[in-house]
């Protein structure tokens, strides 16, 4: 199905194999470049942070952002060359339409025959296609085609292929190709990102990537970075609370665009900003911004991130005094007191021995200790005394460990577990 002309030819041998290679296997060799997923609309029922804070082993943008480098030049079948000539005029036509737009699904509209002829024509040829046009679009060395591929890959089936495609589309080494592209399917993005599956209107129908995007505000082109804070603020206007979960990787660099000469692109920095926090306002001031981004960042994500069975504890000087208050409140023999606490359970009452809290300053409330907690066991360590709590938190982060499970009664009676991970100082952003 595939051909590549003589002057480029490579691995002929295989050639044969690759119309026959399994979609997925062809859509991973081509993505191995990008950056790893980050999907802010995965959100877990009651989470309060919707993805890992912390930032996952291989650290997501560590390289300097760069377009892809396509070097193949396709010869196609007859059927690929009637997809490509029947992309280039519905492409010209919608250009060309006084009254083009975009469908309920974001799809591109013209109100000509000739259009939605040629729209149900390529119906059947781009069914389970996705892997054949990633390549395409990657690799073709002519600008002209990868844009009316970019264009075809909106109308791909089934839909979340459609949509896998987009990761694509800001590496386009062509800026007049990348810019026409990412304007024309910014409007499938956002339908994308405001499905959900049918009577579940809490969960989210297709994966979207949000890791394209923020990448792309890396750019060294302004223009691109104010396309891909559209992008991000559709994604934001549909799941606010879960495009929450994306800005601590883009902390490193957010102050560069708050910082732009380019006032647009400050302006658009300061409108996704709001959008997860409403309550921002930020000054006009650009180093006065910078430092009112940090304020709302901090309270987005304060250096105690609690979240039901988990405890994040961030570096910062917040969390050095919280924990300088801990080892006080831990040391005052009228903080605590050594009790026996009864257990209550569907199955059993019983007693265990532990550590009861007495007074609780606010900043270890945040990190979900309460008075009248008695907590029991440290790593599954039965707990004695506070002299033992402390001794024991102090010898795991002696012996670098980072990771401490922690046992509690409440004062209701019920048996608590929560997981607390001192963070590495470049866990976040």
């Amino acid at each position: 199905m595939i051909r590549r002309t003589p002057a480029i030819l490579a691995l002929p041998v295989l050639l044969p194999l690759l119309g026959a290679a399994p979609l997925g296997a062809q859509v991973r060799d081509q993505d191995q470049d990008l950056p790893a997923g980050v999907d802010p609309t995965q959100v877990p029922k009651g989470s309060k942070y919707a993805l890992p804070t912390a930032a996952p082993k291989e650290r997501p943008f560590s390289q300097p952002f760069r377009f892809f480098q396509p070097k193949t030049s396709y010869e196609l079948s007859k059927d690929w060359q009637a997809l490509l000539a029947d992309a280039h005029e519905m492409y010209r036509l919608w250009r060309e339409s006084s009254d083009r737009g975009f469908d309920r699904d974001g799809l591109p509209t013209a109100s000509t025959k000739h259009y939605a002829t040629l729209r149900e024509r390529i119906a059947p040829g781009l069914a389970r296609q996705g892997g054949m046009l990633r390549n395409y679009r990657m690799d073709e060395t002519a600008a002209a085609r990868r844009q009316a591929w970019a264009f075809l890959s909106l109308f791909v089936t089934p839909r979340q292929d459609a949509v896998d495609l987009l990761r694509g589309l800001p590496y386009e080494p062509d800026a007049a190709v990348r810019k026409s592209m990412i304007e024309l399917s910014i409007p499938f993005l956002a339908a994308s990102a405001r499905a959900t599956e049918e009577g579940q209107p809490e969960t989210a129908k297709y994966f979207v990537d949000a890791a394209p995007w923020m990448d792309l505000t890396r750019s060294p082109e302004t223009r691109d970075r104010i396309l891909a804070l559209a992008a991000l603020a559709e994604i934001a206007g549909a799941r606010p609370v879960a495009t929450k979960a994306v800005l601590p990787y883009m902390k490193r660099w957010y102050p560069d665009l708050l910082r732009s000469k380019s006032e647009l692109l400050r302006n658009k920095a300061r409108e996704f900003i709001t959008l997860l926090e409403p309550r921002a306002q930020f000054p006009s001031d650009i180093d006065a911004s910078v430092d009112y981004f940090d304020r709302v960042y901090k309270l987005l994500f304060p250096p105690i991130r609690l979240d039901k069975g988990r405890c994040e504890l961030h570096p910062s000087a917040e969390l050095d005094a919280a924990i300088a208050l801990g080892r006080e409140v831990l040391s005052d023999s009228s903080a605590t007191k050594r009790e026996s606490v009864v257990v209550r359970t569907n199955r059993a009452t019983f007693e265990k021995l532990g550590v009861r809290l007495l007074r609780v300053p606010e900043a270890l409330e945040r990190a979900g200790f309460h008075v009248g907690d008695v907590i029991t066991t440290l790593n599954g360590q039965p707990i004695g005394s506070a002299a033992e709590l402390l001794g024991a938190i102090e010898k795991t982060l002696d012996a670098g460990s980072r990771r401490m499970a922690l046992e509690w009664v409440d004062a209701k009676g019920v048996e608590r577990v929560r997981t607390y991970e001192v963070m590495t100082p470049d866990s976040d952003g």
